[in-house]
């Protein structure tokens, strides 16, 4: 009877939405574990060459941008190191009886994202620069958390800091005390999505995650 097709054609819709409602919520918890494995992955091997550098550190110098009078990035002459050094910040340069290593927040204007570099061939050259985050993930947020507005004018490149008593950047190390041997705190952060959890937009993001990692490495003088 019409009574009894009606009937059906509700108690199998309720059924077929159903599944399609517990499908979609098993697809989110798949992404967001599928996020936060790249963010671990990524930041374990970030954290891994950071540590290696401070482990054998004679002294670390932090620069927040490029035109800092004492930055070594400053008086590079080369066309890569002159193009991109305005378009980094966050700068690190840790020296050891081998040479000098250099870390820094890169904007990337393609994915309109920073992500965490090592800058292999010393303190002052951009030139054969190693990318430790993937492309899929990024190390710092802009300012306001939404990665939209990046940036007012080209030589603008404003790098979060610290919301509600949370640093947000990709690279942090800092000395821990004053006594000899030198101990530093090591701190990576790694991002996936378009905002920096855990901001409340964010959470809808089946993709977004995030991972910091910390570590104390002592090191000497």
């Amino acid at each position: 009877t019409l009574i009894e097709l009606s009937f059906s054609m509700v108690f199998y819709t309720a059924i077929v939405v159903t599944a399609l409602t517990a499908f979609v919520g098993i697809l989110g918890v798949y992404n967001k574990a599928q996020s936060l494995t790249r963010t671990q992955n990524a930041s374990r091997i970030a954290i891994d060459s950071v540590v290696r550098d401070v482990r054998t550190a004679k002294d670390i110098q932090k620069f927040d941008m490029h035109n800092s009078t004492d930055n070594p990035i400053a008086g590079a002459t080369d066309a890569l190191s002159t193009s991109l050094r305005v378009q980094a910040r966050d700068y690190y340069c840790i020296t050891s009886d081998a040479g000098s290593r250099g870390y820094a927040n890169l904007w990337k204007s393609e994915t309109n994202r920073f992500v965490l570099v090592r800058l292999s061939r010393g303190c002052n050259t951009f030139e054969g620069y190693e990318q430790l985050v993937d492309t899929d993930v990024w190390s710092d947020a802009t300012e306001g958390l939404h990665l939209g507005a990046a940036r007012s004018s080209a030589t603008d490149i404003r790098s979060l800091k610290v919301v509600d008593g949370k640093d947000y950047r990709g690279l942090v190390i800092t000395r821990v005390g004053t006594a000899a041997p030198a101990v530093w705190q090591v701190q990576v952060s790694v991002y996936r999505g378009t905002r920096v959890p855990p901001d409340n937009t964010g959470l809808l993001d089946q993709f977004s995650a995030a991972t910091t990692l910390r570590t104390v490495v002592a090191t000497r003088e």
